[in-house]
């Protein structure tokens, strides 16, 4: 049985969350060389959460045990003080299914940016795809509406540095996209609205996955863009229930 421990981490600034993310990155198989697989998944500039998998719960528990005390003689050294948890999962978890999840499932699709140094893999069905013609997204993209595909943030594998943009959205949530550090593509977003993550449909290698089911905001829409009538329009982003009923 497969053993994990999971936590969710806010920094203080983006620049120590960058800082912790590249150490965990580039130094995390070393500190911990028991670990079978060691995920860093970035929710927000400032937000990480840390999945480490161990083979049994004694090796997990080795492991806790022996960074606590290195933790506790280090002290203001020590990472465990240079973020707070959102929330902890202090007992394990059981990971039956973590191996369908991650690595040895087959993508579904991938991606990439301009220059190619950021490159995905999704190894889930999108949730949803829409044509999104607000502001926002007009400007983000620098087109005439951006096409959006909605992934659990846990099916998707990043590689490759980005960077980060936050902004408040009309609908007061905050926004998060993640760009290329080298060429500047937008790939991916995010909102605290939410708890998917949206993937720039520009950007992905199987365009034959990209299938609208509607087109939102669109009284925003700029009125030279044509639009597919057969898909169902709404002015602004419409209720869950009509999400289901595109599906």
């Amino acid at each position: 049985m497969r053993i994990a421990r999971l936590r969710s981490l806010e920094f203080e600034s983006k620049a120590v969350a960058d800082e912790y993310e590249v150490d965990v990155k580039g130094n995390g198989s070393q500190w911990v060389p028991e670990a079978e697989q060691i995920m860093v998944v970035r929710t927000t500039a400032t937000s990480i959460v840390l999945l480490i998998t161990f083979e049994s719960q004694k090796i997990a528990d080795e492991v806790t045990k022996r960074l606590k005390l290195w933790a506790d003689e280090h002290g203001s050294a020590s990472w465990n003080n240079r973020y707070t948890d959102n929330f902890a999962l202090e007992g394990l978890i059981t990971a039956h299914h973590l191996q369908n999840k991650t690595d040895k499932k087959a993508a579904i699709f991938s991606g990439r940016c301009l220059c190619g140094i950021v490159t995905y893999k999704c190894r889930s069905e999108p949730n949803l795809i829409l044509n999104c013609h607000c502001e926002d997204c007009k400007r983000a993209t620098g087109s005439v509406y951006g096409t959006n595909i909605f992934v659990d943030e846990q099916a998707l594998e990043i590689n490759g540095e980005v960077s980060y943009y936050s902004h408040t959205a009309d609908s007061g949530n905050t926004m998060t996209k993640r760009f290329c550090k080298n060429c500047g593509t937008l790939l991916f977003g995010n909102s605290s609205g939410r708890k998917t993550v949206a993937i720039r449909a520009g950007t992905i290698d199987q365009t034959e996955i990209i299938k609208p089911l509607m087109n939102v905001f669109n009284e925003k829409r700029i009125s030279s863009t044509p639009l597919d009538q057969s898909l169902p329009s709404y002015p602004a982003m419409p209720s869950a229930e009509a999400f289901e009923k595109a599906k």
